[in-house]
């Protein structure tokens, strides 16, 4: 069976990962996170 990427892969190729990082701090998408943080 083939590999696909998901939509979302799709998507985040199109974002540097500066601007990536930038919008996690402003929004705070990783306050709270013990183990899975939002680059993995």
């Amino acid at each position: 069976m083939p590999h696909h990427n998901s939509v979302l892969h799709g998507l985040l190729k199109l974002i540097p990962w500066s601007t990536f990082d930038d919008l996690v701090d402003k929004h705070g998408a990783d306050a709270r996170v013990r183990r899975l943080n939002t680059k993995s």
